[in-house]
């Protein structure tokens, strides 16, 4: 199948920046947004990247690496590279999860009130399927709605009800709400090995790269409030970064 880019100018004086590229070896570091409860059993790791603490498994995902898993309900998600969901070993009613880092897709089996928590924002579904990006490192949190309705309530706000192929923008610095139609590719292109970037910021286009490739980005320059609008199916990390690069006027070399 024949690569499809597309790229948008940078509208940034051109200015000379490098960016080295480290392999990482080293496993994702990850802190909750969310407390874990202040009086805990003692941790027992169930495999490298699962643990069960107090009745909660915590998945953590390093870069490089997506996880699939199966709920005790039946509902399934796909946890991004670079990611942390807290969810309790037995559901009651509410089934509420916490997305306390990263990205993920959830299809929710019909029951009761599905509840994801990420950040400021909390999505409650029934019967639908989504896709919740809430990097730490980023300044939004979006939640996008593939089918079905979900109900987003962002903190101090009134809730949003999206229909299918609306998604909601959580901006954590100027706590405002957006909401705009999307194409899938844009939300699960992911799952797939595809980078759909549309003006996106350089911390995403960093974390998207840094997901798929398992390498760390080292921007040289304090030059980062730039967009990028592009799209890569399945390439090498060197196509990548050079096209990012000749587009932005950036140079790259790996360390």
């Amino acid at each position: 199948m024949p690569r499809r880019r597309s790229i948008r100018p940078w509208y940034y004086a051109a200015a000379a920046i490098t960016m080295l590229v480290a392999a990482a070896s080293w496993f994702f570091q990850h802190y909750t947004r969310s407390a874990i409860p202040a009086v805990q059993t003692p941790i027992a790791k169930v495999d490298n990247h699962k643990e069960l603490i107090d009745g909660w498994y915590i998945i953590t995902t390093v870069k490089g690496k997506t996880e699939h898993l199966q709920l005790e309900d039946g509902s399934t998600v796909v946890l991004n590279a670079g990611s942390r969901l807290r969810y309790p070993v037995h559901f009651n009613e509410s089934r509420d999860l916490y997305l306390e880092d990263g990205e993920a897709y959830f299809d929710v089996a019909p029951a009761h009130h599905f509840t994801v928590h990420s950040g400021g924002l909390s999505t409650t579904a029934l019967g639908t399927s989504f896709n919740i990006r809430a990097y730490r490192n980023e300044q939004k949190i979006t939640v996008a709605l593939l089918s079905g309705k979900v109900q987003v309530t962002a903190s101090g706000k009134k809730p949003v009800i999206l229909e299918s192929s609306e998604q909601l923008s959580y901006d954590l610095q100027s706590l405002q709400v957006s909401r705009s139609t999307f194409n899938t590719p844009e939300a699960t292109g992911w799952q797939q090995g595809t980078l759909v970037f549309k003006d996106a910021s350089y911390e995403q286009v960093r974390n998207a790269i840094e997901n798929t490739f398992a390498v760390t980005i080292i921007n040289q320059s304090d030059k980062k409030a730039w967009t990028y609008t592009g799209s890569f199916r399945q390439e090498s990390l060197q196509n990548v970064l050079e096209t990012i690069c000749l587009t932005e006027s950036l140079s790259w070399s790996k360390a």
